[in-house]
């Protein structure tokens, strides 16, 4: 009903502020990240901030991408104020590189374990090709992929925050692509790239 989508507007829009302020604050904590780690920690169900976050920027970006979640979980975590920059950041870039032509054009984010039972969550997606250098440098402050500044622009911070966030909450990340599919489009080589997260701190919840 008319009623129900405004309920929804409201809570995104809402939602959508929210994370827009923290992402701005981010930029604060540059010359002291220890502040990242300040404030009082919250108990959360990872799962439920991934689906928040994707609902999120599926309006706010007013994109052709879809945003699909695969798996799912009940695992808790305690975290910082600022834990949902990771899924914020990781998914949005998805979404502003991804190549929307033909039958590649969704963010897919899938839950699984590890062999050792550690969370697993990888998000992938179709976009500029990042080679092996690349994907060492990635996190890097400053640091863009070649194939990535031919197709948007951007300042190469927000990689390098979540690489600061996933270390405060024992998080390990990488990224990279996969370079048996690389396809040249318009002069831009593209491949399947994933972002992988392994959480080392979580509640097994059954």
């Amino acid at each position: 009903s008319d009623y129900i989508d405004l309920q929804n507007s409201i809570r995104t829009i809402f939602a959508s502020s929210s994370i827009i302020s923290s992402r701005f604050c981010l930029y604060d904590y540059e010359k002291n990240p220890q502040a990242i780690t300040q404030g009082p920690r919250t108990t959360c169900v990872i799962y439920r901030v991934f689906d928040k976050i994707g609902k999120i920027l599926k309006n706010y970006q007013n994109s052709n991408v879809p945003i699909v979640l695969d798996g799912n979980s009940y695992d808790e975590m305690a975290v910082h104020p600022l834990f949902e920059m990771i899924p914020f950041s990781i998914i949005e870039n998805a979404i502003k590189y991804t190549y929307t032509c033909g039958s590649r054009n969704n963010v897919l984010i899938s839950f699984g374990y590890t062999n050792d039972y550690r969370l697993k969550i990888t998000i992938k997606s179709y976009g500029p090709y990042c080679s092996e250098e690349d994907s060492h440098k990635i996190f890097e402050k400053g640091y863009r992929g070649k194939n990535a500044q031919r197709v948007s622009a951007g300042s190469g911070i927000g990689l390098f925050f979540v690489k600061m966030l996933c270390d405060a909450h024992n998080i390990t990340i990488s990224a990279k692509s996969d370079n048996q599919y690389v396809t040249q489009i318009s002069g831009i080589a593209y491949a399947p790239f994933t972002v992988t997260l392994i959480f080392n701190d979580v509640l097994h919840i059954n």
